[in-house]
């Protein structure tokens, strides 16, 4: 199991309330208390309250990962631990206007053997938390965030979606797609479990969908997503539903192609372009299984 700790790690940051979040999510009493939300070999994650001199800060996701394998010596090296292509990731997915799961403070500590341990805190989605570090500013009457946790891959195996709700989903992921691709960026891991759906207040009737693992996005060269790409991003959508036995519909993911390329000078052509490129890769992709089942 990997705790937070700072045993032995150098300064956190400049920002003195983000080390102050991180010695809280480190105290002994706060971590016995949290949500274990995951348990790997070398990955946890959990989630509770954060206040400091008394005052609730909000409530923090705080994901924990041992850095002893080889690859993770490696890449340590290199500056590129998932945990810190994930914080990268959610600030290239901000900037081009994308919500995501607010990072808040990255550190890296020694645990009672010895191991070391690399932790992130981030914003929880869905629920009340201070405006100015809020993820998804559209809060409910008595200041929490209106909607729930769900992940999008919770919400498709549920069957409660109905079908509305599941072309205006599929609208919004197509004009997320487009604002990240026109930004010069693609994710290698756009996955449903990946990303939250929020329903705004019955008032407005509409969805918003935040990302909160941004590890797999990537900036493209010269600022151009290839078609190769753009495949990839869409056929990770697929692939995870299929392998937990909660395939998307096809018409669902048209939805999301031709609100993609809805701008673009051939709209058609393009749908029916990555659609092929898509279909391929799945096929090619062999049991979709995931070694982790995300629903668990």
């Amino acid at each position: 199991m990997s705790d937070p700790t700072i045993q032995g790690a150098p300064r956190l940051t400049n920002d003195p309330a983000a080390a102050a979040i991180a010695l809280a999510v480190c105290d002994p009493a706060w971590v016995a208390n949290a949500s274990r939300l995951k348990q790997t070999g070398h990955v946890t994650v959990r989630a509770g309250e954060v206040r400091l001199r008394g005052v609730f800060r909000g409530e923090m996701v705080v994901k924990s990962m041992s850095l002893d394998r080889r690859k993770d010596r490696l890449s340590r090296w290199f500056g590129s631990t998932r945990l810190m292509r994930q914080w990268r990731g959610a600030l290239l997915l901000a900037h081009a206007g994308l919500p995501v799961a607010t990072p808040i403070v990255l550190f890296r500590g020694r645990s009672a053997r010895g191991g070391l341990i690399e932790t992130m805190v981030m914003q929880r989605v869905g629920d009340g938390v201070p405006r100015d570090r809020c993820a998804v500013p559209w809060l409910a009457s008595n200041g929490t965030l209106a909607g729930s946790r769900d992940t999008l891959l919770h919400l498709l195996a549920s069957d409660d979606l109905t079908l509305r709700e599941e072309r205006q989903i599929a609208t919004v992921l197509g004009a997320d797609l487009r604002a990240m691709f026109d930004a010069g960026l693609w994710n290698r891991d756009h996955k449903p479990s990946n990303m939250i759906a929020e329903k705004r207040d019955s008032g407005w009737g509409a969805w918003r969908i935040v990302y909160i693992d941004t590890a797999g996005v990537r900036e493209a060269r010269s600022h151009r997503v290839s078609a190769k790409r753009i495949a990839r991003t869409l056929a990770s959508m697929i692939l995870e539903p299929m392998g937990v036995g909660h395939p998307v519909r096809r018409a669902t993911m048209m939805r999301v192609l031709r609100t993609l390329h809805q701008s673009t000078p051939d709209p058609r052509g393009n749908v029916r372009r990555d659609w092929r490129a898509v279909a391929e890769i799945v096929r090619a992709h062999g049991d979709p299984t995931p070694k982790d089942d995300p629903l668990g």
